[in-house]
């Protein structure tokens, strides 16, 4: 039927599901399989001027143009706001990323960088076969 179902156990007193006091009550959760509200959509009280996803604009996946920027500077302008992994996911200034999406860095000269590998505190991006890793305390790798 498309519903997950979590069972909890409580040993309270007054249990009618089982006649030993000391067995716990079993009680079933239907859970929807789609979460109510997107983790990664930011609130725009807190993050003004936020714009679409990657993946909704259609900026994602393409092929990264040719710049004369450096990588190094470009990246400094990006900033890692979170990361989930399970269905790997990342909010980069503001808009939210899959692995093998591009990533635009922004300035004169547009920069764009892969997203690689998404971990637990950090991502990793590639430009020109570079390796980059963006850090969720700001720093880089």
């Amino acid at each position: 039927d498309g519903d997950a179902v979590a069972v909890l156990a409580d040993g309270g007193e007054g249990s009618e599901a089982s006649s030993d006091k000391n067995d716990p009550e079993v009680r079933s959760i239907s859970l929807d399989l789609q979460p109510e509200r997107d983790p990664f959509l930011l609130n725009d009280a807190y993050f003004p001027g936020n714009e679409k996803p990657a993946s909704e604009s259609g900026d994602g996946r393409k092929s990264a143009p040719s710049s004369s920027e450096e990588p190094e500077q470009a990246i400094s302008r990006l900033h890692l706001e979170a990361v989930m992994q399970g269905n790997p996911m990342a909010v980069i200034s503001g808009r939210t990323y899959r692995p093998g999406d591009w990533i635009e860095a922004g300035g004169t000269e547009s920069v764009q960088f892969m997203l690689i590998e998404v971990r637990r505190r950090s991502v990793v991006l590639e430009h020109a076969g570079r390796h980059f890793e963006l850090r969720l305390d700001g720093s880089r790798g």
